[in-house]
């Protein structure tokens, strides 16, 4: 609300522990977390203060240096906690405008080993890291650019797969659904536009076997 209070209601008698992520464009998130102990309960009023964080940025290009509307730049770390245990943060979530510029001040100061996801639909995803020097070839970007917002990221163009849905007479049949599934992940399907012609069209991310479902 106006005086910055987030309720946030649970059952009591079946929650053992919790976690929130608190959140504010260009601060740095805190996340809360709590367990119950034998015969307690916990904290029932928190306190999160948002810093702002360390300022950095740049544009995303496409293979020809030019700038990639609508690009995203998911920014994260991994925290080593144990021998087989990590915790990875995400922090901001930047969007490109046309200029394909963007910016973010949602990483804490001393943070290290900071990443970034560069996607967009028409171009293949890449993960970068924060290091002393520019070799993208590497997966490196150069801390100095990043705090001086000039950062060039550029995304290979991803494979377009093009094709045609017709019935065994030869003709277009309308009301096509097609569905790219993940063979590493059958819970996860992405939908596929086809026009009433059979045509369609999608763009695949990262090399690799991909099936397509196709029903009418």
């Amino acid at each position: 609300d106006a005086a910055g209070v987030i309720r946030v209601p649970f059952p009591p008698q079946q929650t053992v522990s919790f976690g929130i992520m608190v959140r504010a464009s260009g601060r740095v998130p805190v996340l809360l977390q709590s367990a119950k102990s034998a015969g307690g309960d916990f904290a029932r009023e928190l306190e999160a203060k948002l810093e702002r964080g360390v300022r950095m940025g740049g544009v995303v290009n496409d293979p020809a240096g030019r700038p990639i509307a609508e690009a995203e730049v998911l920014i994260h770390s991994i925290t080593r906690n144990g021998p087989r245990e990590f915790t990875r943060l995400d922090y901001d979530t930047a969007r490109m405008g046309t200029d394909g510029k963007w910016s973010s001040e949602s990483v804490p100061a001393g943070v290290d080993a900071v990443a970034f996801e560069v996607s967009h639909p028409e171009f293949r995803a890449m993960l970068f890291t924060r290091g002393k020097s520019n070799d993208l070839s590497a997966g490196m970007v150069s801390e100095s650019d990043l705090a001086a917002g000039k950062a060039v990221i550029a995304l290979p163009a991803a494979l377009r797969v093009v094709g045609t849905v017709l019935g065994y007479n030869g003709r277009a049949i309308k009301g096509v659904e097609i569905q790219i599934v993940d063979t590493s992940r059958p819970d996860f399907r992405r939908p596929v536009p086809c026009d009433d012609a059979g045509k369609f069209s999608f763009a695949v991310p990262q090399p690799g076997d991909i099936t397509l479902m196709i029903q009418a």
